[in-house]
């Protein structure tokens, strides 16, 4: 990803613009770019054109247009990092609690257009909602307080806890403090800002972002389905039955107990550490970036790793490791430890433009 475009994303996760300001300058820098390759790809005929006048002047527009473009975006970062700028300076802050028994949450539906959510653990008996919003653009704190109160909406009715909010030019921080307890079934999105959790056991879930990064720590669950266009995914110290974490542009990181875990990646890497002997597939699939795969030593394995250009090495004492014929341009490795009868951890990883590497993990 380049340089620019993480600039973009940048903005938009910490909520300095848009949604929709951030999909016209991705475009615009898309544009730039494909004009800009445009330009260095024909500058070697530039001299034999006939219409030599016309394509100069052409080709400096494209070129000034590019340049637009990157100084633009690089101006509007830097302003960022200085102070208030003018897509936010102007804002009021707006905030307000919410508590709720724990007897009557057993399912969460939380959808927000704009912000980043934490759900923290608890000890306390009922859960706890702390809002902190940004309403943009507004300086009147009643007409803040008004605006805000119409874009966010939640409630409480039969056990699920939902909370909305629907407008790109408000901005919220919302931390959840959840009692230690198992909730059912989630559903989490957000179209900017990052996800967070820690200490929480939750049945089945499901999250999705466009633009935001996902981080859970001490989660405990049984399904788990995870989905971000623009950001990681990492989870530590986790248990999962199965798990599902899907990525555009992105890494995906994973260490703790699972039984079946799936990956898609685009752009990105992927490194998963299985702590769990009895650990039963994997499926790790990644279109440009690298594979690492890490598992206990004394683990019964057979696994297939392809990629299609760049390296595998599968560091197993016990495996037997077979490189196959190249098969459709792919470098095929067949690695294998198990005795006839016994369960094994079925492994398949693919990349097409990465190295592979898999390795007992070091106690």
């Amino acid at each position: 990803m380049s340089e620019k475009r993480r600039k973009i994303l940048n903005l938009l996760e910490e909520g300095h613009i848009t949604a929709e300001e951030a999909d016209e300058w991705l475009e615009a820098l898309d544009q730039a770019e494909a004009k800009e390759s445009q330009t260095n790809t024909e500058k070697t005929s530039e001299k034999q054109e006939s219409s030599g006048d016309f394509s100069k002047t052409l080709k400096r527009d494209l070129k000034n247009f590019t340049e637009g473009i990157f100084n633009f975006i690089d101006d509007t970062f830097q302003r960022v990092k200085d102070g208030p700028f003018e897509f936010s300076f102007n804002h009021s802050v707006v905030k307000r609690t919410y508590d709720y028994s724990k007897d009557h949450v057993k399912h969460l539906n939380i959808d927000l257009a704009n912000g980043t959510l934490e759900f923290i653990p608890t000890e306390e008996e009922n859960v706890e909602i702390y809002v902190k919003a940004k309403v943009f653009k507004e300086t009147d704190q009643d007409r803040a307080d008004r605006i805000f109160d119409q874009s966010f909406s939640i409630s409480n009715e039969n056990d699920m806890l939902k909370i909305e909010q629907d407008r790109k030019d408000i901005s919220i921080d919302l931390k959840v403090h959840l009692p230690k307890q198992q909730y059912e079934n989630v559903f989490i999105k957000t179209i900017n800002g990052s996800i967070k959790a820690h200490g929480i056991i939750w049945t089945s879930a499901r999250i999705s972002t466009v633009n935001g990064s996902v981080k859970m720590f001490d989660f405990t669950g049984e399904t788990l389905y995870v989905d971000t266009k623009h950001g990681s995914v990492r989870m530590d110290e986790t248990k999962l039955s199965k798990v599902k974490l899907d990525t555009v542009t992105g890494s995906v990181f994973y260490d703790g107990e699972v039984d079946q875990i799936n990956t898609n990646v685009t752009t990105g890497s992927v490194r998963v550490y299985v702590h769990n002997d009895d650990a039963r597939h994997a499926d790790l699939n990644v279109a440009t970036g690298s594979i690492q795969l890490y598992v206990p030593k004394d683990m019964y394995i057979n696994g297939t790793a392809s990629t299609t250009v760049s390296s595998v090495d599968i560091d197993l004492p016990r495996a037997k490791v077979k490189r196959l014929d190249e098969q459709m341009m792919k470098k095929v490795t067949q690695f294998i430890y198990a005795e006839e009868g016994e369960e094994y951890f079925d492994v398949d990883l693919s990349t097409k433009t990465g190295s592979i590497r898999v390795y007992n993990i070091s106690k």
